[in-house]
């Protein structure tokens, strides 16, 4: 039998219309971790929230701390005039600033498109600023006068992944440097406890939640039930340390956090290549939370196929460095030397924050309405609060090794 001359699907691609479905989905983003540490002056919460400034005027608001008393007490009938103890003093500064971002759209494009983009914009002008306040927080609590304890970042090595002995290190060196620690409410009698809190790349939390002792005493610890952090995905809680865990993951941008930078190779690399480029879209910066110079770690996932390679500057989307020593292909992870990832802790009082102006929502017209925008708007600042001496006495940072584990069958 002859076959009919038919018109394919080929044939008519100009005739069948291509459909668009109107759910649109959000890139993941990270919301803001530190809003729940926040609490009043006197409230032992881990950032002060100094409520009673922010309806004054000024750009800087001055903190003085004062030194408890030392001296030997006067005793009998020994001449106190002139034994008189003089407090020492401190002063420490919080900067305020205005801070905004926005976003417009043609009156037009918004209405002929299939997603109206101005009522879309809301709510990521509140994520945008929410991850904002996170990496504001986070560059002070891991600003080089903060202390630091662990191995040197040149001699971390696999011995060196987060496990109980680090956690019960990083307890001990919060009490001797005086940390206060942070009143958490129990029970709905108001009873209260005293922790820190400790915060994790989630790198870091796998190796602490692999490790036999660690899930071992989780296991005997708590409830054999569903509430138990085994079934919730929970860290929960260690010698008085609570445990958070901050990711990000943005395929489409910078991985990684500043605790643990990472990017991924977007061009293979050759023997002898001088520039590793990590990112292709332009305006978005892969490699935030990058040290301006220092060394990298190039590793293909859960392997020994490393190299540690010297890079002198960096840009938004690649590194200027020595020449590789070996090949890579394209996806092939950049972290910082040795994967280093800082383990942030603290007590109470480590920070204060103010606004003047918080989350205000403004909006734009322009060209009789042709031409819209909206944005959002804080007036904000933070400082790290210290001691008489000068000290940060209520943050304690901690160096791990947080290489990925074998994770090849699975896409990152």
């Amino acid at each position: 039998m002859t076959a009919l001359n038919y018109l394919s699907a080929s044939n008519m691609t100009n005739f069948i219309p291509e459909l668009w479905h109107r759910t649109v989905r959000d890139d993941r983003i990270q919301r803001e971790l530190f809003t729940r540490f926040e609490g009043a002056e006197g409230s032992m919460s881990a950032v002060i929230a100094a409520n009673d400034l922010n309806k004054e005027a000024g750009d800087t608001i001055h903190f003085e701390t004062l030194s408890e008393l030392y001296a030997e007490v006067t005793t009998q009938e020994s001449v106190l005039v002139g034994q008189e103890e003089k407090f020492t003093n401190h002063q420490y500064d919080l900067s305020i600033d205005v801070v905004r971002h926005a976003v417009a759209v043609s009156r037009k494009a918004n209405k002929l498109a299939f997603i109206k983009a101005i009522e879309r914009a809301a709510p990521k002008l509140g994520r945008y600023f929410a991850k904002y306040f996170d990496e504001v927080i986070f560059a002070l609590m891991l600003d080089s006068n903060v202390t630091t304890m662990g191995t040197a970042v040149g001699s971390l090595s696999s011995t060196d992944r987060l496990k109980p002995s680090i956690l019960d290190a990083i307890k001990l060196g919060l009490i001797r440097r005086g940390a206060l620690p942070i009143e958490a409410e129990v029970d709905k009698y108001g009873n209260t406890m005293e922790v820190y809190g400790c915060i994790l790349d989630e790198v870091s939390a796998y190796h602490l939640q692999v490790d036999d002792t660690f899930r071992q005493t989780i296991r005997e610890a708590l409830p054999r039930d569903t509430g138990n952090p085994m079934f919730t995905g929970a860290l929960g809680m260690w010698n008085g340390l609570i445990l958070y865990t901050y990711s990000g993951i943005h395929q489409g941008c910078h991985q990684g956090t500043p605790q643990r930078p990472e990017c991924a190779l977007t061009t293979a690399v050759t023997t002898a290549d001088e520039v590793l480029v990590v990112g292709t879209v332009t305006g978005r910066d892969y490699t935030k939370h990058f040290a301006d110079s220092g060394t990298l770690t190039i590793s293909a996932d859960g392997t020994n196929d490393t190299e540690q390679l010297a890079y002198s500057s960096k840009t938004v989307n690649g590194f200027v460095c020595s020449a590789a020593a070996a090949d890579h292909l394209v996806g092939t992870r950049i972290t910082q030397q040795n994967s280093m990832s800082t383990i942030i802790s603290f007590g109470a009082e480590a920070l204060v924050r103010a606004f003047t102006e918080r989350d205000a929502v403004l909006t734009e017209e322009y060209d009789y309405k042709m031409q819209l925008g909206i944005a959002l708007e804080s007036i904000t600042g933070v400082a790290r609060i210290e001691d008489s001496a000068g000290n940060v006495p209520n943050i304690l940072n901690h160096r791990v090794y947080a290489d990925l584990p074998d994770l090849t069958s699975i896409t990152l």
